[in-house]
């Protein structure tokens, strides 16, 4: 797909995109990245990049993807659901529930995806942790 469709985005966000759901990082970032390279303004595939750049233990640099994403699409329940699992990650478990609830409020429809989240299974144990799946 991608040599015949190499300077569409779209088939570089696909390719990365399959490289997140089969856990290969380096795959997705690269694709990622080209796919940006070739649409600047593909928001989806910077928040995804974010995702998979703290996969590849860079949360700094994920941060900052994430940052630009949630400049242009202050709206997304993605963008603080993904920075949930970086903060889960880091142990800032406050940080990660203020989060999930504010992605849980903006739609995303955690109670079903957060649960087998690896980044939260040291929130578990904690009441907020249903609780904040439902939002407000």
């Amino acid at each position: 797909m991608i040599v015949r469709h190499r300077h569409k985005p779209a088939a570089h966000f696909a390719v990365g995109l399959v490289g997140l759901l089969n856990s290969r990082w380096t795959k997705a970032e690269t694709s990622l990245r080209r796919c940006l390279e070739l649409n600047p303004g593909f928001e989806t595939a910077r928040t995804m990049l974010g995702y998979v750049i703290h996969k590849l233990g860079r949360d700094d640099e994920a941060r900052q993807e994430l940052a630009r994403a949630q400049e242009k699409v202050p709206g997304s329940a993605l963008i603080p659901y993904f920075l949930a699992c970086i903060e889960a990650a880091n142990g800032k478990r406050d940080e990660a529930f203020a989060l999930l609830e504010k992605a849980a409020s903006g739609g995303l429809y955690t109670v079903e995806i957060a649960p087998s989240q690896e980044e939260f299974r040291t929130l578990k144990d904690d009441p907020r942790f249903s609780a904040s799946l439902r939002g407000k």
